[in-house]
């Protein structure tokens, strides 16, 4: 009989990473041989790509508990968190799946339904844990109904240690069909009316001030100059409550010398077609990436990558091997390793090395075996 996997995500109306890896999970959950099914909190533009593969999906009023809230909407929290608790084991009970797995620490209210329904459950984590302590502890609570912790890097399953909480780390594959990010092949030079001779720099990934992308409208004004055939990508939608992020880099696009050289492309769903047409790839985040997705889609792609050296980047870039990193939140330090990127004679090797390090660290295959067997504990364990 075929095992049901219920996935609880819930999910802003904007596309993020733990967006792409839960659709690429239910994907391959499904090619081995599982039902998923998907509980989201709103539709987003990755739903058709649910339906296109035939993963049942559901849209319920989840609670998505947020760092930023007021105190009045802190306080209504346990009453919301109750009432999604209820409606999951309503869910629960009809669909009777053989495991709930929730897709993110905020998804929480998960957990506490299945040890309610007595259901087996695991947990991704995708968080380092630079969040309000009352949030933290908030997590920490709801993830303790949780079978097992997975989490998407290994300096994510550091800091779960120092939580005292059992967890595994599993990795994200690079699957940019199953993703819906390889839709689209128009050029981008006669998209932008640049020279084909024109070096594209992108920096990737949605819109908010912990990304980083200010200090990429400052260090591309800085370097233009330098490298008069360089033209300047900022690619990425506006994040639910954070609007405002794209009004500031508007602002400082405006105050910019060069700013003819930097373009907003905005949210794409092409992001393989631009990935295999730009030189580099910038990730510019200001606080420690929990693993950092747009890297290894990027290496996956052959294109350098620029990134800040802190939480999984590292697990991925080695400088000057597999790319090239800088001090986090360093602006100074992103220039010279653009320029280092943009001048280096061994640009085909270090794009070689990426490539070759996807394909053995964060193979699909593997990585989905590996979450098979997650569940496969769960069940052979809870059946003891």
């Amino acid at each position: 009989m075929t095992k049901t996997i219920l996935f609880i995500n819930a999910n802003n109306s904007e596309v993020g990473g733990a967006d792409i890896s839960l659709l690429k999970m239910a994907v391959a959950v499904k090619e081995s041989g599982f039902d998923p099914i998907v509980v989201l909190r709103t539709p987003n533009p990755l739903t058709q790509q649910f339906q296109i593969a035939g993963v049942e999906l559901i849209l319920l009023p989840l609670l998505r508990i947020r760092a930023s809230a007021s105190l009045l909407r802190k306080s209504g929290y346990i009453f919301r968190l109750m009432h999604t608790v209820y409606i999951l084991l309503m869910l629960i009970r009809r669909v009777k799946p053989d495991l709930v797995h929730t897709n993110d620490y905020i998804d929480g209210a998960g957990n506490l339904a299945a040890w309610i329904a007595q259901i087996p459950s695991v947990q991704h984590v995708r968080l380092i844990g630079e969040k309000p302590i009352w949030l933290l502890y908030t997590l920490r609570f709801l993830s303790s109904f949780s079978d097992v912790l997975i989490c998407v890097s290994e300096a994510v399953r550091i800091k779960m240690v120092m939580w005292n909480q059992v967890s595994t780390v599993l990795y994200d594959w690079a699957d940019m069909v199953s993703a819906g990010q390889s839709k689209g092949n128009r050029s981008l030079f006669e998209e932008l009316s640049l020279s084909p001779q024109t070096r594209l720099i992108a920096c990737i990934g949605r819109l908010e001030h912990w990304k980083g992308q200010h200090l990429f409208l400052k260090a591309a004004n800085n370097i233009a100059d330098r490298y008069p055939n360089v033209h300047f990508l900022i690619v990425g939608g506006t994040t639910t409550n954070k609007e405002s992020y794209l009004e500031e880099l508007e602002a400082i696009h405006e105050t910019l010398e060069n700013k003819n050289r930097i373009t907003f492309l905005g949210y794409r769903e092409d992001i393989a077609n631009i990935l295999r047409q730009i030189e580099i790839m910038v990730h510019t985040s200001i606080r420690p990436e929990p693993f950092g997705l747009v890297v290894m889609e990027a290496l996956s792609q052959k294109a350098l990558v620029v990134a800040a050296d802190a939480g999984g980047i590292g697990e991925q870039i080695e400088h000057g091997v597999t790319g090239f990193l800088y001090g986090l939140g360093n602006q100074h330090g992103l220039e010279s390793a653009l320029e280092e990127a943009l001048n280096t004679a061994a640009g085909a090797d270090i794009k070689a090395n990426g490539v070759k390090f996807v394909n053995e660290h964060f193979n699909k295959q593997v990585q989905v075996s590996k979450l098979i067997q997650i569940y496969e504990n769960r069940w052979n364990t809870s059946s003891q």
